[in-house]
């Protein structure tokens, strides 16, 4: 594994963009062939990046597989036109968003016509609807939100030849909970966490329930629209950095309890069960493996370098769960941390030689990641909001006060006179949230689907341009008389 992880960087390239090209297989090949050729006088570097190349393709073959089964039409027994209800099972959690249009993958197991004839059907499919995330069960008893192994019944058409979409409205969907143990226990542990919480005012109520679990769809549209205007809708989304404050407050909480191995194992079954609980997104399952794998390496008393860790944690996701490789949150997420582990020190590093050291940290840390998910997010959903740059630390600042108040409040709503206390402090950091969330969506960012999008994007990139050009020549100049008062220190200094 040892010389897996040494070519991550590598890995990263070759996986985590998911477009498997000539390029790849191009490098895997060539890598095999020079083994073969001087398999005995290669150097331990270059059979590194051959065992990477190999391992990449072969990974890269296994997620291209699972992309092409999960991608089978759906096929039906009777004849499609006929079909009125689809049944079939839930293959992954309901998806958190802030949109109104969900999305769930099904397998489909059942078909039925409206005279009742009963069919076989198979394949997969995507129920798409437009409405709440909480969905009727069987038999009108309440209401839930879909989750892997649900069984969900459909009254409408079923997809015709070739697609594999079924369209539906959310009041000709039903929803039969998944029975056993694990699901019960899962779906109570929900339930627990929303009737603690609902005791809070309406608006802490649901930004802490976007922390915690991730539910974005009880915020009003005014608060998300501001959030994402403000370019920190990662803030209020479920990704590495929630999973990071779970983790510090685990280890303040554990720090004087067994020995140090007791406690990366305790912090590591909490951070599973957590992302157990809150459901298996994609930003956040790649930072439960990023964060097993830093306690694994703390436990054998190791400190692996950000690419080895990075290069191991795309490849354990790749193989645990390859459909997720595929998915925009994901690669979000991936070049975030690139951008986090590898050009923030950089920037930080440039920026310190024109500004003080803390504002220098602040501006290099938010910079780095937003310069690497910036295309994607500008290629993908045609926004990208700058004023992230200032705005991003400050609101992740008081939603990291949030999301552990609102743990703390879980743990003490039932008690009088701290409950209250701790409600009202939530509700004055929300009114503060919101209202820098507010202040900062006021600078305009850049909307290609507007009119005017094109001229935005190409004033923003002037100004980042003539900003980094003038670090990079401030800072030369003041490297360069630095340097130039080392050398002339200490030398014999004439005084006429």
């Amino acid at each position: 594994m040892d010389a897996v992880g040494s070519e991550a960087g590598w890995m990263v390239e070759g996986i985590a963009l998911v477009h498997l090209g000539p390029a790849l297989l191009l490098t895997a090949f060539s890598a095999c062939a020079g083994v073969a050729r001087k398999s005995r006088n290669l150097s331990p570097e270059t059979r590194r990046l051959v065992v990477g190349a190999v391992l990449s393709l072969a990974v890269a073959g296994w997620i291209t597989v699972v992309h092409l089964e999960v991608q089978r039409p759906p096929t039906a027994a009777l004849p499609r036109r006929a079909v009125r209800v689809v049944q079939g099972v839930c293959r992954a959690d309901l998806r958190p968003s802030s949109s109104s249009s969900r999305s769930i993958p099904l397998e489909i197991t059942e078909i039925r016509t409206q005279s009742g004839w009963t069919g076989s059907a198979g394949g997969r499919a995507h129920l798409v609807w437009s409405g709440p995330e909480y969905l009727t069960t069987f038999g009108n008893a309440g209401t839930v939100a879909p989750t892997r192994g649900d069984v969900v019944e459909v009254t409408a058409a079923f997809p015709a030849a070739g697609h594999s979409v079924i369209w539906a409205e959310s009041d000709e969907i039903r929803v039969k909970p998944a029975e056993g143990s694990l699901a019960t226990g899962r779906r109570r542990a929900r339930e627990f966490i929303r009737r603690r919480l609902a005791r809070l005012p309406q608006e802490a109520y649901t930004i802490a329930l976007a922390l915690l679990l991730g539910t974005r769809a009880e915020m009003s549209r005014e608060m998300i629209a501001a959030v994402r205007g403000a370019g920190a809708s990662h803030v209020i989304a479920l990704s590495g950095m929630h999973l990071g404050v779970l983790a510090l407050l685990l280890n303040k909480v554990t720090s004087r309890v067994g020995s140090p191995r007791m406690r990366r194992l305790v912090v590591a079954g909490a951070l599973f069960g957590y992302v157990w609980i809150a459901g298996w997104i994609p930003s956040l399952l790649r930072a439960l493996i990023l964060a097993c794998l830093i306690l694994g390496s703390r436990d054998r008393d190791r400190s692996l370098p950000p690419e080895i860790l990075l290069g191991r944690c795309v490849l354990l996701t790749a193989v645990v769960a390859p459909e997720m490789v595929w998915t925009v949150g994901f690669q979000l997420s991936l070049w975030a941390l690139v951008g986090l582990f590898f050009l923030s020190p950089r920037l930080v590093e440039l920026l310190a030689w024109v500004m003080p050291v803390p504002i220098a940290r602040y501006i290099g840390v938010t910079l780095g990641p937003l310069l690497t998910t910036g295309p994607v997010s500008l290629s993908v959903f045609g926004t990208v909001y700058p004023v992230g740059l200032v705005s991003a630390g400050v609101l992740a600042l008081v939603a990291v006060v949030l999301m552990w108040g609102s743990m703390v409040f879980i743990a003490l709503a039932a008690v009088p006179i701290a409950g209250s206390l701790i409600a009202d402090g939530l509700t004055a950091v929300t009114v503060s949230f919101t209202g820098l969330s507010a202040v900062f969506a006021a600078v305009p960012g850049v909307d290609l689907g507007e009119p005017g999008g094109l001229i935005s994007l190409s004033a923003w990139c002037t100004l980042l341009a003539v900003a980094v050009g003038s670090a990079v020549f401030l800072s030369r100049r003041r490297r360069r008389e630095f340097f130039r008062f080392l050398e002339s220190h200490g030398k014999p200094q004439f005084d006429f």
